[in-house]
């Protein structure tokens, strides 16, 4: 007995992508393209200094080589070594405020619809310096 291999056809990739898209809230912010232009200043600011962390975070590779000490800069140019506290300061500060409250929540450990450069991190991190 012989059995079909199964290769996707461009309608079975078409039928699961838009499955996909089903599932995905209507009017979504892609927060790893728009940021999050929804919040005040200050929890933007920290918003997305918490993603380019997750971001570079997941970069590392433990080698030491060149991109890991380029990633260790990026990683420090973002403090995130204190972007934890930050969060909690910003949870803290707007704690009556359910719709910051979960864009921030997003920002640390929510699911985002891609996984590409956000373009505050392709842009550099030099906003962020001494701003946490």
């Amino acid at each position: 007995m012989r059995h079909a291999m199964n290769i996707p056809t461009p309608l079975s990739c078409m039928l699961l992508f838009a499955a996909a898209m089903v599932g995905a809230p209507a009017g979504a912010i892609d927060r790893y393209a728009d940021g999050f232009p929804d919040l005040p200043k200050d929890a933007r600011k920290v918003a997305e200094r918490s993603l380019a962390c997750r971001h570079f975070s997941g970069e590392i590779s433990g080698t030491g080589d060149e991109r890991d000490r380029q990633v260790a800069e990026r990683l420090e140019q973002y403090g995130c070594d204190r972007i934890e506290r930050d969060l909690q300061r910003m949870r803290k500060k707007y704690r009556r405020n359910d719709r910051i409250l979960k864009a921030l929540e997003e920002a640390a450990f929510g699911r985002l619809q891609r996984h590409t450069v956000p373009p505050f991190v392709a842009a550099g991190a030099t906003r962020y310096r001494d701003e946490g």
